[in-house]
């Protein structure tokens, strides 16, 4: 991947973080802008790399791809104005997608995911039948020391606390 992220970018981020409020923003707008444009950049190359081997992602538009900056302050008691992050939905949002990638930038917290999001029940259903019927694969690939290395182990947070009913 020839894209990169400088540590400029982290660097807005951090100074967003500490100073999130409308006069602030508006007085570094130019910053913003900056940071802005070189993650439009990353995204490009992203999906160019991705595009490779999911066509869908290949056809993905990098700044229609981006996420706003702004927060949705209506119904939050949190009321700062600004994510402290950037970030790209790939798929995921779009055209009624459920399946996608997703990346988040943000100093010390930056993750990418894969996977779907809210599936409707009945294709729960269908991932939770074929995980059970291919559940000896699919434990060796999660358990799997390449796996673990790239991406950890599972979340056990969001882990079902009990066995759902029959497919």
């Amino acid at each position: 991947m020839a894209a990169t992220l400088s540590k400029k970018i982290f660097d807005y981020l951090k100074n967003l973080n500490e100073n999130n409020n409308r006069e602030w923003f508006n007085d570094n707008k130019n910053l913003f802008s900056e940071a802005q444009n070189e993650f439009e950049i990353f995204v490009e190359e992203l999906i160019s790399q991705v595009g490779k081997y999911d066509e869908k992602v290949a056809k993905l538009n990098a700044k229609k791809s981006l996420l706003r900056i702004y927060r949705d302050i209506h119904f939050s008691k949190d009321k700062t104005p600004y994510k402290t992050y950037f970030g790209a939905s790939l798929g995921m949002g779009k055209s009624n997608e459920k399946s996608g990638h997703y990346l988040q930038i943000e100093p010390g917290k930056s993750f990418i995911a894969s996977g779907i999001y809210l599936p409707e029940v009945s294709v729960l259903k269908e991932i939770r039948k074929e995980i059970s019927v291919f559940k000896d694969e699919f434990l060796k690939a999660v358990n799997d020391k390449d796996f673990k290395k790239y991406y950890g182990e599972l979340d056990r947070e969001h882990e079902l606390k009990k066995n759902p009913s029959r497919f």
